[in-house]
């Protein structure tokens, strides 16, 4: 996501997270873009092709176009499937919808490749409600406590029948024109993100609610979960659809060694944000009725990467932001894949070290650095998406400033001018501009220049970025 979005505080309601989210890969994504061709179907008579359909998680985002599921299972299989050599055809590309991925399915579908020698793996789920805020201001400061929803329940229905429907179309293709499919249910931080938007079911509630969420915030604070689970529960018997008091309730349970009931918690905070863009449980369930009907096989990734989680709640040991896996939550999910392509080719999985992985994917300095510069960019702008924008805003500094400790580069010391804005520190944020000026004019000028970097500093009394350097 970069901060390119074109965003005037006199018109909230511009369709602005579509956007956002869409540019939450762009860096990656005009990599990636640039080595990738619309697919030939019928490869080489020597090789295995695994087409890789779906959105950015299913593109390696942030690492693409080094890293995706499909490179990693070539590594894991030894580059061999059925005796040949292995390719992978990356497909999939950031803010994907399953409407959007049927006219990949088709154009697969129109010329198909050879069946017994290539395989469709299909990776999706976390942007069906994407494109619907239209009530977002990238420029504000942050949301409200008690919040509206993106969509109303009867929308959220459509969407959920929709994305059956494409399910069902997607799988009807390929399966016609005699591709094997394999799919996967989304992965999720499920632990360490917080929801968008906590909605209450009653307005009447809000000052009730209140006062239990800071009784419940300061045992928190105190120490004290078992208390502090206490006041969440008592929201949730009020409002339990509080996504909010689910996610504070998840971390108490989770601090007092209550795994499975933190588990319940967090999944109620991303079936009930208000501005879900993490798979809820309704497209999961679609997603499996359509492939069990299909007779398509499913990597379970949340259990994939719940089983290699230290305290089995999925979070950010394998996972980025919201829905991206770092590389070890990759290489988990593509473990998960060779085991299902084992039950259907002939392979021979082997074990990878992760040095030999970073080695073989090219997961240099400079990709390290460029990956953790775009997750830096895409917590600062998350940060706007939900009302306490801290988290994600630390989240952002940790990132980073771990870019920034591999090496002097102006396009990270930017983003760290960016986020000190956002911090709310103006002195910081100059301070950064000036140094990131130093490294490299042209590319600062061009990040200065930005509408939305604009209008972030004019909150200062900072008009023109440039012109007060001097």
């Amino acid at each position: 996501m970069g901060e390119k979005t074109d965003v005037r505080r006199s018109r909230p309601r511009r369709r602005m997270l579509a956007g956002a989210l869409v540019l939450l890969g762009v860096s990656a994504a005009l990599a990636w873009f640039a080595v990738r061709r619309s697919p030939a179907p019928g490869t080489p008579g020597d090789t295995f092709t695994i087409y890789l359909l779906g959105s950015s998680a299913a593109q390696g985002y942030p690492y693409a176009p080094n890293v995706n599921i499909g490179k990693i299972a070539r590594l894991l299989v030894g580059d061999r499937i059925d005796g040949r050599r292995v390719r992978v055809w990356n497909m999939a590309g950031p803010g994907k919808t399953a409407r959007v991925v049927r006219r990949d399915a088709d154009q697969l579908a129109r010329k198909p490749p050879s069946a017994r020698h290539s395989l469709v793996f299909l990776f999706l789920g976390n942007n069906e409600f994407a494109r619907l805020d239209r009530r977002h201001d990238l420029q504000g400061t942050e949301r409200d406590l008690f919040d509206e929803p993106v969509v109303s329940a009867a929308e959220r229905a459509r969407v959920v029948e929709r994305y059956r429907q494409d399910l069902q179309y997607i799988f009807e293709t390929l399966k016609t024109a005699g591709l094997q499919v394999v799919a996967s249910r989304s992965a999720v931080n499920l632990a360490d993100w917080e929801p968008n938007r906590s909605i209450l079911s009653y307005p009447a509630h809000a000052d009730t609610i209140r006062a239990w969420l800071a009784a419940g915030n300061r045992a928190a604070a105190a120490e004290d979960p078992g208390a502090a689970l206490a006041h969440f529960e008592h929201i949730l018997r009020l409002e339990p659809q509080f996504a909010l008091a689910s996610k504070r309730a998840g971390d108490c349970c989770r601090a007092l060694g209550r795994n499975a009931a933190a588990r319940r918690h967090y999944q109620d905070a991303v079936d009930h944000d208000g501005n879900p863009l993490r798979e809820i449980s309704e497209l999961d369930t679609v997603l499996r009725q359509v492939a069990a009907w299909h007779h398509v096989p499913v990597v379970d990734a949340p259990q994939l990467l719940a089983a290699a989680s230290p305290d089995s709640l999925s979070g950010f040991a394998l996972m980025w932001d919201n829905c991206h896996p770092n590389l070890e939550g990759y290489a988990v999910l593509a473990r998960g894949l060779v085991a299902t392509l084992d039950s259907l080719f002939d392979v021979t999985p082997r074990a990878v070290s992760a040095a030999t992985l970073r080695d073989t994917l090219g997961v240099n300095l400079q990709v390290e650095r460029q990956v953790l510069n775009l997750e830096g960019q895409y917590c600062y702008v998350a940060s706007a998406l939900t009302h306490d924008p801290g988290p994600r805003l630390a989240r952002a500094r940790h990132y980073l400033e771990r870019a920034d400790a591999l090496g002097p580069d102006a396009d990270v010391t930017c983003s760290l001018a960016v986020l000190a804005a956002l911090e709310g520190n103006a002195r910081q944020s100059m301070a950064c501009w000036r140094k990131a000026r130093a490294l490299d004019a042209a590319l600062t000028r061009k990040r200065m220049d930005n509408r939305y970097v604009a209008q972030l500093m004019a909150r200062y009394g900072i008009e023109d970025v440039a012109k007060d350097l001097q």
